[in-house]
């Protein structure tokens, strides 16, 4: 698919109906799911959750579903995953990939969620609020609806402890320009305050590090060379500096030292 080098933004993710690059935008949330390290992440969040048979669950910006489906495997027939998504194409995508009985797709707003207050036993979002431009708001709501002593359980991303090697001239003004492409770049490690300001129990932050140790796979995640493109247009690098940043990605690439790391915090809390 090719994308124009001028319009290209993660902060697509937050209105991807209206995206010119939904497509790639979609296939690279599978890609996400097919990474090792991400998995592990998830699997982590889970455990977190400790997720009992019979319970609800209300999972915001659900993506493609699939770990909406593992928590509906989980809490079993005699309990329910509610799945939210303000994107139609995402929800589409998730609605072919899971048919389970009691796990249910809608598309709202994050910040203007239908529901009574007090439905849900568990409330969880994966990299969410990196998007949202309105994050308290988002996260009143979704203490709004847990029940007294509701679990809310938030991953997401903080891209001031991104790594990128090889470590050339470009890769700091590249890891600059690439926390300018986020509504939030530093949410992760803003959560413990955020979950405090929301008079929740909560209990120590988890770091780990998603990573990849191949530019050829970071590309199905983001658009690199793209990135690059749109840093030669508004001067941030030389056409030379591109190519030659390009040459360096894929030679490393074949010599297997390629390295592109970032950091996920998952933060568990209590209503009272």
């Amino acid at each position: 698919m090719k994308l124009s080098p001028n319009s290209f933004t993660l902060k697509d993710f937050s209105n991807l109906d209206d995206s010119e690059h939904s497509k790639f935008l979609i296939d690279s949330m599978h890609a996400h799911y097919t990474a090792p390290s991400m998995i592990q992440i998830k699997e982590e969040a889970l455990n977190i959750l400790n997720l009992k048979e019979g319970e609800s669950v209300c999972e915001i910006g659900c993506g493609l579903g699939y770990d909406a489906a593992k928590m509906a495997a989980i809490v079993g027939k005699t309990g329910n995953v509610t799945a939210i998504d303000k994107s139609q194409k995402i929800l589409f995508e998730a609605q072919k990939i899971n048919n389970l009985p009691n796990l249910k797709f809608y598309q709202y707003d994050a910040a203007k969620l239908p529901f009574a207050n007090n439905t849900f036993d568990v409330c969880r979002a994966d990299r969410l609020l990196v998007s949202q431009k309105n994050v308290s708001t988002v996260l009143s709501e979704m203490v709004r609806i847990l029940k007294p002593g509701g679990r809310l359980c938030i991953t997401d991303l903080d891209f001031g402890s991104m790594i990128l090697a090889p470590y050339i001239s470009t890769v700091d003004k590249i890891i600059k320009y690439w926390q300018n492409l986020v509504e939030n770049p530093y949410v992760g490690r803003q959560l413990p305050a955020l979950f405090k300001d929301l008079n929740l129990s909560i209990n120590q932050p988890i770091s780990n590090a998603f990573h990849v140790s191949s530019y050829k796979m970071l590309q199905k995640i983001v658009p690199f060379d793209i990135m690059l493109n749109n840093m030669v247009n508004i001067k941030l690098v030389s056409k030379q500096q591109k190519a030659d940043s390009i040459e360096a990605f894929e030679k490393t690439d074949r010599e297997g030292t390629f390295f592109w790391s970032i950091n996920l915090v998952t933060m568990m809390g209590y209503t009272n």
